[in-house]
Formats: C-alpha cells, structure tokens, sequence
C-alpha cells in the first residue's frame, strides 16, 4: 500500500503594490472616499459665483455678490428641470433691482 500524502496549504503570497515594505498607503475606504467629496465639493451658488468670477463681465461680478442660494441646477432629469437662483434683492420683478436681477439670469445660462 502507498502512502497518500495531502497537498501543501497553499499560503497567497503577499501583494506587492499593498505592503508596507513598498511604502503605500492601504486603500481608502468608501466612508473615507465619501467625506472627502462632500469636503472639497462646493454648493450650486458657490459653484456659480466661481464661474462668474471666472468668466463673466464686471457688472455680472457685482451683481452675482448679490445671490444667496441656488437650486435645482446639479440634476437634469428632464422632468420639471428648473433651477432657482435666489438673492437677498426686494421688491420683486418690478422692484428697483430689476436690471441687475436680469443680469444674474444671464449669467446663470451662460455657465
């Protein structure tokens, strides 16, 4: 009668790219990826402040100082899409701050 002999464990050899030894750094988890983004992410009126800033006029400049929220403009499903660009002017679309209203508008297409 012959002797069986059982197989070796087989033991994985270690990852190159993830040791130690390499200096990286172990992967990030999701948790982490997810704070990160909300951390550098910006919202929608300070996204559109920065593209004016960017790109627009000097009257478009001074008059975006003026908004305070925007929504509505990250998801297009369209389905109802419309944005709202909110700003801390009185007196409504006949009020006195009607042309520079006008000029936020135009400036909200254009970025």
């Amino acid at each position: 009668m012959t002797a069986r002999r059982t197989p070796d464990p087989v033991v994985p050899s270690p990852d190159p790219v993830s040791t130690p030894a390499n200096g990286a750094r172990p992967a990030a988890t999701a948790a982490d990826a997810k704070a990160a983004d909300t951390a550098e992410r910006k919202t929608q009126a300070e996204e559109f402040i920065a593209c004016v800033e960017k790109n627009g006029t000097a009257t478009e400049k001074s008059a975006v100082e003026h908004v305070t929220k925007v929504t509505g403009a990250d998801r297009r499903n369209d389905i109802l899409d419309s944005a709202e660009v909110f700003t801390d002017y009185t007196g409504g679309f006949a009020g006195p701050d009607q042309g520079e209203a006008k000029l936020i508008a135009s400036a909200f297409t254009s970025c």
